[in-house]
């Protein structure tokens, strides 16, 4: 593995090393910390003038005005507005009104722990986890874990886990405790949760948009939710770019639209064939995946195919068109299209 420097910040990606990903894409594979690559964002965006307001939450929206309410009763009007704001998004629910959209709830759990090198290092067991540099997938019955380096710590290289398996937990809350009696020394439980495919992402006065885990959320069997919300923050930041003035909007929004949510509802989906495929239990299905795999590692294409047996993800092909994918070009017009 390769420690590289971002930026000039003190935070460091764990560089993996996988031919297919350099040859097609022409950029490493980097898996990051969240809350790293989130301080990232953070700086980028004061570093232009943003200016966040918080302990502000957002009360109502007054969509036919494109104005929003906070807490206290402060409006603040824009010529659009754009709804980040999560899987029980507000800015949501105000645009479909009396419609409800219901959150499908998994059976699953996500339990996570933070674990330095030198104590995987430390047990022969754990320290073949190393050996390949790269990350490592154990697929079972009704669950599954992944491991993964993701930064520098004060104790050296972190390797992230990640152990899917059946559980409660509460829709929307994050990094509740787990428990330590069935899991391990320290963990934080995630249940996991997804928004169905919507009829529209935009408000009927076109000025209002929500992106991100608002219009999608998705399972993390893909581990693609954040990547797509920074795609639809680099193509909505294309789309507006093009508006002459404020009528211009509603146009520009309905073309990002039109890009953005096959993509995203399309990757959602296979979302859900994933958690099929990883939790499959023993049996001929199981071990023609297993077999599949194979073929795949070895050089074949042997993944390709659909259904339970079958897990695009896996297969090189696909993994390009996730990671090569150009969300701005996507959503490029010419000047004078409008």
């Amino acid at each position: 593995m390769n420690i590289r420097r971002y930026a000039n910040r003190e935070v460091i990606g764990v560089t993996e090393i996988h031919p297919v990903m350099e040859e097609a894409c022409g950029f490493p594979w980097i898996p990051i910390h969240r809350a790293d690559f989130q301080q990232i964002l953070l700086d980028a965006a004061i570093e232009v003038g943003v200016e966040f307001l918080l302990g502000s939450p957002v009360e109502r929206l007054d969509e036919k005005n494109c104005s929003i309410f906070l807490r206290g009763g402060k409006e603040l009007k824009a010529d659009m507005i754009v709804g980040a704001d999560g899987i029980h998004s507000k800015i949501r629910t105000s645009i479909f009104k009396n419609n409800v959209i219901e959150i499908a709830n998994s059976p699953h759990c996500a339990y996570r722990a933070m674990i330095p090198e030198e104590v995987l290092l430390s047990d022969p067991d754990t320290a073949e986890i190393l050996e390949k540099n790269e990350s490592e997938i154990w697929t079972g019955p009704e669950s599954h874990i992944m491991v993964y380096a993701v930064k520098d710590g004060s104790s050296g290289i972190l390797h992230d886990f990640a152990l899917c398996h059946r559980g409660d937990g509460v829709t929307g809350k994050w990094n509740e405790p787990g428990n330590l009696e069935e899991d391990i020394s320290e963990c934080k439980k995630w249940k996991l949760a997804s928004v169905p495919p919507l009829p529209t992402w935009l408000s009927d006065s076109g000025r209002v948009m929500i992106i991100g885990d608002a219009a999608y959320g998705m399972l993390p069997y893909m581990a693609q939710g954040a990547a797509m919300a920074v795609e639809d923050g680099a193509a909505l930041a294309e789309a507006v770019s093009r508006a002459e003035s404020a009528p211009d909007l509603p146009e520009l929004l309905r073309t990002f639209e039109s890009v953005r949510k096959p993509r995203c509802e399309d990757i959602s989906a296979n979302c859900f064939m994933a958690a099929e495929v990883f939790h499959l239990p023993d049996g001929p299905a199981q071990e023609k995946r297993d077999l599949a795999m194979k073929e795949t590692i070895e050089g074949g294409d042997g993944y390709i195919n659909e259904g339970r047996d079958g897990h695009k993800y896996s297969n090189d092909n696909v993994k390009t068109g996730l990671f090569d994918y150009d969300a701005v070009k996507a959503v490029s017009l010419p000047k004078d299209f409008f």
